[in-house]
């Protein structure tokens, strides 16, 4: 049940990197109609979740740590970092962040290697420019 909270109060985090086409397509999402309070609203909200998750995860400390230490740091980068290129950066975090909330919550307090592996390979692919995950997928098939 905290997932939906979780996501209903931080889910504009994919919404900062796409201002521009949202404005053009005259979408009024939260960080167009109150930018400055939708920016300020994911460092408090990615802190605040990631102690309550702390607090109330059963999963390992290293696990409920590194999750906390992602979502303070994703909120920190969201606020901070505000260009279209760091907000597409900061987009592919939140969702890993999200991905680690799930994955550490849905096992029996460790982490298989195919989570690990899922969360690296996310990070990688998120990394990548479209250019290049369209040549590795031409490759691929």
């Amino acid at each position: 049940m905290s997932s939906v909270f979780i996501m209903c109060t931080t889910i504009q985090a994919q919404d900062f990197c796409d201002m521009n086409g949202d404005a053009e397509q005259g979408r009024l999402t939260f960080p167009l109609v109150y930018p400055s309070f939708s920016r300020l609203s994911m460092p408090i909200t990615m802190a605040f979740w990631s102690a309550f998750l702390y607090i109330a995860s059963d999963a390992s400390w290293l696990v409920r740590f590194a999750t906390s230490v992602l979502g303070v740091a994703v909120g920190a980068r969201l606020y901070v970092l505000r260009s279209e290129e760091e907000d597409k950066m900061s987009h592919k975090l939140y969702d890993v962040s999200v991905i680690q909330f799930v994955i550490s919550n849905c096992t029996d307090h460790y982490l298989t290697i195919w989570q690990v592996w899922l969360c690296l390979m996310h990070i990688v692919v998120s990394s990548l420019s479209q250019e290049a995950v369209r040549a590795m997928t031409q490759v691929l098939v």
